[in-house]
């Protein structure tokens, strides 16, 4: 009986109070566990210990507030940084061309064109300006420009 409590104790102690980390600039603790709340921006990163949970949400602690947080925006491993596809690998030049264009393919296909380079679209093509939409990829936004952003100061 006791090495059945000292198991579960275990158990127990690694589902709760464990250390998550805040994997998205936009997660929140919440003082209700209810996506239409408002509650206080949490940086990426961030370390909050699990007390409870429920449905798509987890009951955390932070810097000694106690809140929610939804699932989605922890997990148990820290957040990666950026991750930059063939810059620093050293490859042959048909490569890194192979590689340019199969980043070029996959963006195409987020945006909705074809191969044939035509927009799959709902209205014609005269309805987009793509190159505005070029430029606004080019933009370049530091953390604490999005912060500003996200907590309504700018």
């Amino acid at each position: 009986m006791k090495k059945t409590m000292i198991l579960l104790m275990f158990v127990m102690s690694s589902l709760y109070g464990a250390p998550m980390y805040v994997q998205s600039p936009v997660a929140q603790l919440l003082n209700k566990p209810s996506a239409g709340e408002k509650g206080t921006l949490l940086p990426k990163g961030s370390v909050v210990n699990k007390t409870g949970e429920q449905d798509m949400f987890l009951k955390v602690t932070y810097d000694g507030k106690e809140g929610w947080i939804n699932k989605m925006f922890v997990s148990t491993n820290p957040p990666s940084g950026k991750v930059s596809f063939g810059a620093d690998i050293d490859k042959s030049t048909s490569i890194k061309a192979r590689a340019r264009a199969s980043a070029f393919t996959q963006t195409a296909a987020a945006r909705g064109y074809s191969e044939s380079q035509n927009l799959r679209t709902r209205g014609g093509a005269a309805d987009y300006d793509l190159e505005a939409i070029s430029w606004l990829e080019k933009l370049k936004i530091d953390e604490s420009e999005l912060a500003l952003f996200q907590a309504g100061d700018r």
